[in-house]
């Protein structure tokens, strides 16, 4: 008789959405004797203007795919299942050393990077604010250090020049999901020799606060266009606009483009002008076209439709 592998999954965001679906639902996953005996996810968060209770992403597919689901505030070992295995995807908070233990099996992590790089709780926004060309998905053993345990399989990923951070993160979360269908049947047969991560090697991403989608306009114009990218869910990429002497308006910068790149304007930092009929502002190095913005407690819209809303935006200045 085949053992059947008892598998707790463990994830909250977006990006473990595909991960749980092909965990549940892969024929070769099936085959290989893989059944999901509980899904971990955090509890639900108050957002939006009337703070309501919203479910993770996690949970929504969770229950759609008619799985047991729970959401400890702290996890605590006597009430969780057994399990021959764990698999984490963006779960959000450090595992204890004894639930790393717990599985005969191991705890296995989907990461969005390439380990040793981008280690850590930011790798899609690192990767997309420091221009790289190419990242990826690792599949690796978890140990009490983070993102350092030994990689079992990877899977590289290019990443295209207007990348934003949700389709990045769909682009890593299908690889993650088709890498584990591919890798966990051999690592369940002991066919696969798991590889130490070289340390030497390795980069830290770091945590991302509300106040890092502040636009710094002495950056290039190249720079502030990959934080808008990179922060396009959250923080948002912003900055204030002075309307008189006593108004200001904060206005979030969705969608951009740099011009002149490598060229030093005449103009202070933050001056909004015209430049061939469109409408940029001046940055440390080239100018940046904006085209989308969202000024607070509005709709987005085009630069052009806020600008007839606001003849004194031209000639003034962001900070």
């Amino acid at each position: 008789m085949n053992k059947t592998y008892g598998t707790i999954f463990m994830g909250t965001s977006e990006f473990a959405v595909p991960i749980l679906k092909t965990l549940a639902t892969s024929a070769s996953l099936k085959k290989a004797h893989v059944e999901i005996v509980e899904v971990i996810t955090t509890p639900d968060t108050k957002s939006g203007r009337g703070l309501k209770l919203t479910p993770p992403p996690v949970k929504i597919e969770a229950e759609k795919l008619g799985l047991k689901i729970i959401q400890p505030q702290t996890l605590i070992e006597k009430e969780l299942p057994k399990a021959d295995l764990i698999i984490l995807a963006a779960y959000g908070k450090i595992l204890p050393s004894w639930l790393i233990k717990l599985p005969t099996k191991g705890a296995l992590n989907i990461h969005p990077s390439l380990l040793p790089k981008l280690r850590g709780a930011t790798p899609i926004q690192t990767a997309i604010l420091e221009g790289w060309e190419q990242t990826g998905a690792s599949l690796f053993v978890m140990d009490e250090k983070i993102d350092h345990g030994p990689v079992i399989a990877q899977v590289n990923c290019p990443t295209a020049e207007n990348e934003t951070y949700t389709s990045l993160e769909k682009k890593l979360a299908e690889l993650g999901a088709k890498l584990l269908e591919e890798s966990l049947p051999n690592w369940l047969e002991g066919n696969i020799t798991a590889k130490t991560q070289d340390d030497s090697q390795a980069t830290q991403t770091r945590l991302i606060k509300k106040q890092d989608g502040k636009i710094d306009w002495s950056k290039s114009a190249k720079e502030i266009e990959r934080q808008i990218r990179a922060f396009e869910q959250w923080p948002g990429s912003y900055c204030v606009w002075r309307m008189t002497d006593d108004k200001e308006l904060t206005l979030k910068i969705t969608k951009a483009n740099p011009l002149y790149q490598h060229i030093k304007s005449t103009h202070d930092t933050g001056k909004i002008m015209y430049v061939n009929g469109k409408i940029g502002v001046v940055t440390g190095d080239g100018i940046l076209m904006l085209e989308r913005v969202q000024p607070a407690g509005k709709k987005e819209m085009s630069i052009e439709e806020f600008a007839r809303g606001h003849k004194n935006f031209i000639n003034s200045s962001l900070n």
